[in-house]
């Protein structure tokens, strides 16, 4: 018989945390569970941890694929279960014993195609939970201030989906590291009808301050161009268009935001950074948003892009730095 649950734990470099992580998942007061381990090119010992855990408890499934992100390891698994359920936690985090228990039942017995439940430094809410059956309702409230103009993240792993998707029809994202939430969200929620936020807060996520999202690198670039395809693929599926004015401010916000941890992520050298800087420019996107900027972020992108590349790398480095002994001394 298949598990009513899937639990997809997508792990790079995870020797430390990834036992913790999956034993938390095993440990469920919810039984009918698999936990599928997609071990993504790492170069410590997670391959060996992740094939322990599956010697000892047959619910766990391993696969093992070359270094191409998050997002293609999640879908990898995606493509082999036959849950009717789907959720994810990443190898660094853990989750309360009666999480998945609460949730499934919260959702089935409202019927629901996605449940979400809180982040661990959500503010309180005054209602435990919130239903959106409406197909409006959930454009309105969910999609269009989360994913069209990005006001709060948009996460996979606070989630469970009821797992009906033709996973072959997922836009290919080979080597995304960051977006990968937006772009898999983008593609869950178009077919979702009835969607509840459960405040409950049983996740711990453990903040990795070496995460591919707090620092530049070839594949941030990657990311983002990767996103906005999606985007303009799925927005307009939902009656949006991809000229709306919150999803241009939302590729003028993070372009620029790229722009500027191209500019001072370390430890690439300066010439390095004034090349990542220019890579980004060269783009057509980059091009739309200095072109004809709609907010702040646009503005500030056009002013940097006449700016000798040099000059923009000094000065973010500098303003960097200054932040950082602020911060340090106001601790």
């Amino acid at each position: 018989m298949s598990s009513s649950l899937s639990v997809i734990v997508p792990a790079y470099n995870a020797e430390r945390t990834l036992e913790a992580a999956t034993k938390s998942v095993l440990e469920q007061s919810y039984a009918n569970i698999e936990v599928w381990i997609v071990d993504d090119g790492s170069s410590d010992g997670t391959l060996a941890i992740a094939e322990a855990l599956a010697r000892s408890d047959a619910r766990v499934h391993i696969l093992h694929q070359e270094n191409k992100g998050a997002y293609t390891a999640r879908l990898n698994a995606l493509k082999r279960i036959s849950s009717k359920w789907v959720s994810f936690v990443d190898a660094d985090d853990t989750i309360d014993p009666y999480l998945f228990s609460t949730v499934i039942e919260f959702a089935e017995r409202n019927e629901l195609d996605i449940v979400q439940y809180d982040e661990p430094d959500a503010i309180d809410s005054a209602s435990p939970y919130e239903l959106f059956t409406d197909r409006k309702d959930i454009v309105d409230k969910i999609i269009r201030p989360r994913l069209v103009a990005g006001n709060g993240a948009m996460l996979v792993w606070d989630k469970i989906y009821r797992n009906d998707y033709d996973y072959d029809q997922f836009p290919a994202c080979d080597g995304v590291t960051q977006f990968d939430d937006h772009i898999f969200n983008l593609v869950f929620f178009k077919r979702a009808k009835r969607v509840g936020y459960l405040h409950i807060k049983m996740y711990d996520y453990k903040p990795n301050v070496g995460s591919a999202s707090k620092r530049y690198g070839k594949r941030s670039l990657h990311g983002l161009l990767s996103a906005l395809e999606a985007r303009n693929r799925y927005l307009p599926l939902y009656g949006i268009s991809i000229e709306d004015r919150d999803c241009l401010l939302w590729r003028e916000k993070n372009f620029c935001n790229i722009f500027l941890r191209a500019a001072f992520s370390r430890p690439c050298s300066i010439r390095e950074a004034c090349d990542n800087l220019k890579e980004i420019a060269a783009t057509e996107e980059f091009k739309r948003c200095v072109g004809h900027p709609v907010g702040r972020h646009g503005r500030l992108l056009r002013l940097l892009s006449i700016i000798n590349p040099v000059w923009v790398v000094f000065t973010a480095r500098l303003a960097h730095k200054i932040r950082s002994l602020v911060k340090a001394v106001l601790k």
